[in-house]
């Protein structure tokens, strides 16, 4: 249970940094 939910906890802080590096990717192409 605890290696599920660490797995969980770093695919979803992978998938947030992604998504932050891509909106700040649209900020950029925006200017």
């Amino acid at each position: 249970v605890v290696l599920v939910t660490l797995s969980l906890l770093s695919l979803y802080s992978i998938l947030s940094v992604f998504d932050n590096i891509c909106y700040t990717f649209q900020l950029d192409i925006g200017r």
